[in-house]
């Protein structure tokens, strides 16, 4: 399993969703997952963003792991959580049953956190492109974000709510304990 998240705040921009929440839930999940022994490998990837056109963090990954892609079970992408409204929005893309029924056995019977309508504008897609499962953690409310408040000066830190962003760390980490 892969944690994706990115930091690509812009100027004037404090990027406290786009992607700050992401990059916390991420570095959370390291502390957290610290003593996962598992069967399945897990790795931690942080990367520059998928909205700058090169995306170097990306393409890198590609290069280095393009042997290797077949490998990858799910990647989980985390970008935006923690909207100051709504719920933690969980999406699957060319997930197998297997993978769906576990995600919304865990995730979606957490409160705050649902599944979601599909958005393909972030960094799971470098792996749905690769036909390799993933999923998207976001805020309820992302089609909004990315059109109103994403890298624009409205992303300050009163935009998310540190308990919804408790819930996505948790609600990741049962994922990973219960069903990986």
């Amino acid at each position: 399993m892969h944690g994706l998240g990115h930091y690509d705040a812009k100027e004037n921009s404090p990027g406290t969703l786009d992607n700050g929440t992401g990059t916390v839930v991420l570095c959370a999940l390291g502390e957290l997952l610290k003593n996962y022994s598992g069967e399945i490998g897990l790795e931690i990837l942080p990367v520059n963003g998928e909205d700058y056109y090169s995306a170097a963090g990306q393409m890198k990954y590609l290069e280095i792991n393009d042997k290797k892609l077949e490998n990858i079970l799910l990647a989980v992408n985390i970008d935006a959580p923690g909207y100051v409204t709504g719920r933690t929005n969980y999406s699957l893309y060319g997930c197998p049953e297997p993978i769906s029924c576990a995600a919304n056995e865990t995730l979606g019977k957490r409160t705050g956190i649902v599944e979601g309508e599909q958005w393909f504008q972030s960094d799971h897609m470098i792996f749905a492109q690769h036909n390799r499962p993933d999923m998207a953690i976001s805020s309820e409310h992302m089609h909004m974000i990315c059109s109103e408040i994403a890298h624009t000066e409205k992303k300050q830190p009163r935009s998310c709510r540190l308990r919804q962003i408790g819930r996505t760390c948790a609600g990741i980490e049962r994922y990973v304990y219960q069903v990986i």
